[in-house]
């Protein structure tokens, strides 16, 4: 794959996230992909933790945040892997907020994702979601509790 092609992946990808397509996912995902938020276990209530599938962890995404407009800075791509940082108008539970994401992914031969590893600031995402410490409408589940 060119790095033009690696790119339009990983919008592909968002861009099916943005939609709630699971079935266009499923066509870009790997089975057995993984995805990660780089924060401890329970800093991001309602985010995937690392026992989920990419099914599950897609799920919990699309119902705990919505995205609204999605813009790329230039991708740095090293083969079949990438670092993508985006600018996010987000929303979650009717609130309003500007995410700035930076996605570390792994791409197959195939071109269909295997990881996704994503860096933010947790601690003004967990304030966002957590509206001020009230209960949020997609639980955690923390595996190491």
């Amino acid at each position: 794959m060119t790095k033009a092609e690696l790119f339009d992946r990983i919008k592909a990808v968002i861009a099916a996230r943005k939609a709630g397509d699971r079935e266009w996912l499923k066509d870009l995902v790997a089975e057995g992909a993984t995805y990660s938020v780089a924060a401890r276990d329970g800093d991001l209530p309602g985010f995937p933790v690392k026992s989920d599938d990419v099914g599950t962890a897609v799920d919990k995404l699309i119902r705990l945040i919505e995205y609204k407009e999605v813009d790329y800075d230039l991708p740095i791509i090293d083969g079949l892997r990438a670092a993508v940082v985006m600018n996010i108008k987000a929303e979650s539970n009717g609130v309003p907020f500007d995410l700035r994401l930076c996605g570390m992914w792994e791409f197959d031969a195939d071109g269909r994702a295997i990881s996704l590893v994503e860096y933010t600031d947790t601690a003004a995402m967990r304030d966002w979601l957590t509206g001020g410490g009230e209960a949020i409408t997609v639980e955690l589940v923390n595996p190491a509790a």
